[in-house]
């Protein structure tokens, strides 16, 4: 799908994203899934959170999104109710932890990095 609305050529699979929250959640026992959504032109976020099993829920906020916006979801259970980017104190428990691993500047210069 593409957003022609909004001027994007990305285009998104809503089938395999939620297929694979729900693969993820299912492993890692999570009852709930956070979304979260950046504006990457006015930077502006958004979220919700939603239980596992609203996969109709999550499709309409994702198809809502997708093509216009860079589309998340949190890794951990965050406290009931979470309609925004959660903060740490929104948490519950650590699933999971994101990592980005940027080379330092002499090491991308390397064939092998």
């Amino acid at each position: 799908m593409t957003s022609a609305a909004h001027g994007s050529q990305v285009a998104g699979d809503a089938d395999a994203a939620l297929h694979f929250i729900q693969k993820y959640a299912a492993r890692t026992r999570l009852t709930r899934i956070t979304l979260v959504s950046i504006d990457p032109v006015k930077k502006g976020t958004d979220g919700h959170t939603f239980a596992v099993t609203n996969g109709a829920g999550m499709r309409q906020w994702i198809d809502a999104r997708q093509g216009w916006r860079n589309i998340y979801f949190c890794p951990n259970e965050v406290q009931e109710g979470i309609h925004k980017k959660p903060s740490k104190s929104d948490m519950l428990t650590a699933r999971a932890a994101y990592v980005d691993l940027d080379p330092r500047k002499e090491e991308a210069r390397r064939p092998c990095g």
